[in-house]
């Protein structure tokens, strides 16, 4: 599911980023969902988020923080996790703009 709260991240790169994963998301919203899941009933418009599910859900795989004992599904949330708690960088989230840490 498509997640309209996405966060901005603080960087014009990261931010170009952001938002093309955003469209991305939202053109595969309306696209038939093709990938589906062997181990449950998960399905997907596209391969690299059946990997990520598979990867986090079914065989478990984390990313330990090295600073902390936080361990993310995701190597995009471990970076999100270290510049909002270690580096205190604020991330605005696309609806509102006010900016939060996690």
């Amino acid at each position: 599911n498509p997640n309209p709260k996405m966060r901005a991240v603080i960087t014009v790169d990261q931010q170009l980023i952001a938002k093309r994963s955003l469209l991305i998301q939202q053109k595969e919203s309306h696209t038939e969902m093709k990938y589906e899941c062997k181990q449950c009933d998960f399905k997907t418009t596209s391969r690299g988020s059946l990997t990520t599910h598979q990867k986090s859900v079914h065989m478990g795989i984390r990313y330990p923080c090295q600073q902390c004992d936080y361990q993310a599904t995701q190597k995009d949330h471990l970076t999100r996790h270290h510049q909002s708690v270690h580096l205190g960088e604020k991330h605005p989230y696309y609806d509102c703009g006010q900016q939060f840490t996690e």
